[in-house]
């Protein structure tokens, strides 16, 4: 990401665009995070414009200035607010219920979906679907991998910014069984002797799983590799674990889409969400300069957002900063790639 320092790179959103077939697959989300080429970029805003209510500026310049600053910031932290959102929706269950199931703890698909099925985009049928989201803030989890005997398998894991950081599997790690501890960015605790620490640099992940299923007369055998695959606590690792309940909270909403439950967020909404999510899942140290600006519109890690203190055109221009934000990725969503005999092909940074 060349310049960091100088404007608010659409980095991130670039990464979330792993993320969005993966949603779209588990979960039916469309995002919009589906590429953003450099040509659509807005102009990089004066982000001091407004921020005092004595800067020599106009009611309308701040206001415009306020809107595309809270734009790029929308677009930055849009991957790590849909994925919070993802998250508690697949999460907010006492027990086991469809595709969702307590945190720390593997959801599995144990049949191919039928023509009717429709809670999936485009999911496929050679690969039975696994799936689960990880609170590493209090403590590291243990993942076991039982013997796959040859067989192939898979298991992504996704920070919370949408970059995968570890992909255990047939292909890297190989068939036979395996012990890993997954850990969150502050932990300095001592690596039990045998197992592979993969490290999280936010304490939100998420792991994606598949594993190869030959037809339904397989799935037995699938299921038995499915029910290999768990996670215990480290400090529990060795000793009886039952996971535990969850807890439901009915103010999640656990109907809508978590895209369009963000088109709807207004923001301070958007804006406190992003400040709390990003004090205990930081982006690299490498984007500290995005985190000053985000900080001169209020956007502080660990703090709540609070407009009030902004001046009023300031605040009247981060209003429009949502709507302006999904509007430019729509256009740029129609815009990425390349029109070839016909067919759209994705900028080559695809996945990256």
């Amino acid at each position: 990401m060349a310049e960091v320092g100088q404007s608010i790179k659409w980095h991130h959103l670039k990464n979330a665009r792993a993320c969005s077939a993966a949603i779209a697959a588990m979960l039916a989300v469309t995002t919009f995070a589906a590429g953003v080429p450099d040509s659509v970029q807005p102009a990089e805003p004066d982000w001091s414009a407004g921020v005092s209510a004595g800067a020599p500026y106009s009611a309308a310049a701040k206001e415009q200035n306020a809107m595309e600053a809270g734009a790029q910031a929308v677009v930055y932290g849009l991957p790590l607010v849909l994925m919070d959102i993802t998250m508690r929706k697949a999460t907010n269950v006492s027990n086991e219920r469809r595709l969702a199931k307590p945190v720390n703890q593997f959801v599995h698909l144990r049949v191919f979906p039928t023509a009717a099925f429709k809670d999936v985009v485009r999911a496929n049928v050679d690969t039975l679907y696994s799936s689960a989201f990880l609170d590493l803030a209090t403590e590291p989890l243990v993942l076991s991998i039982p013997d796959a005997h040859g067989r192939y398998y898979l298991l992504p894991m996704m920070d919370a910014w949408t970059d995968v950081f570890a992909t255990p599997g047939s292909r890297t790690t190989g068939t036979k069984s395996r012990t890993f501890v997954i850990t969150g960015p502050n932990w300095r605790g001592a690596m039990p002797n045998g197992m592979q620490r993969l490290e999280s640099p936010t304490n939100m992940a998420w792991i994606l799983g598949r594993t190869q299923t030959n037809g339904p007369s397989d799935y037995s055998a699938v299921h038995a590799i499915q029910d290999g695959y768990t996670l215990v606590p480290l400090s529990l690792y060795g000793k009886p674990y039952s996971p535990p309940a969850g807890v439901f909270d009915p103010a999640v909403d656990m109907n809508t889409p978590p895209v369009e439950q963000l088109k709807t967020m207004n923001a301070v909404q958007f804006f406190g969400d992003l400040a709390r999510l990003l004090k205990a899942n930081p982006p690299p140290a490498s984007e500290a300069p995005i985190l000053d600006k985000l900080a001169k519109i209020g956007v502080i890690p660990g703090e709540a957002f609070d407009p009030s203190g902004l001046d009023p055109a300031l605040v009247k221009g981060l209003e429009r900063s949502m709507s302006a934000a999904f509007t430019k990725l729509q256009e740029a969503q129609k815009r990425s790639g390349t029109p070839v005999n016909g067919w759209h092909i994705p900028p080559s940074i695809l996945g990256d």
